[in-house]
């Protein structure tokens, strides 16, 4: 599916994994309310974290992270770029 509205191009169902690298998503997509544990990088510093979105709700986010970990527990996550 691609979008208008800005350079996101490409959306892919994401299956939360602690192995799984993903290329710096755009948005994150969530079908199902839940917890969601991501790693993300600071743009300014480039530090690397885990952050937790407590009781994310259905819909578009603007996460850009490099991995939605396992303790995830929203699901039908969709990926952004």
């Amino acid at each position: 599916m691609a979008s208008t509205s800005d350079s996101t191009r490409y959306w892919k169902a994401i299956v939360p994994s602690d192995a799984t690298v993903l290329v710096e998503t755009n948005y994150l997509y969530v079908g199902t309310t839940g917890n969601l544990v991501a790693t993300v990088v600071d743009p300014i510093t480039g530090v690397v974290a885990d952050v937790t979105f407590n009781n994310l709700a259905v819909g578009y986010h603007p996460i850009k992270c490099t991995k939605v970990k396992a303790a995830t527990t929203a699901s039908q996550i969709i990926g952004a770029w």
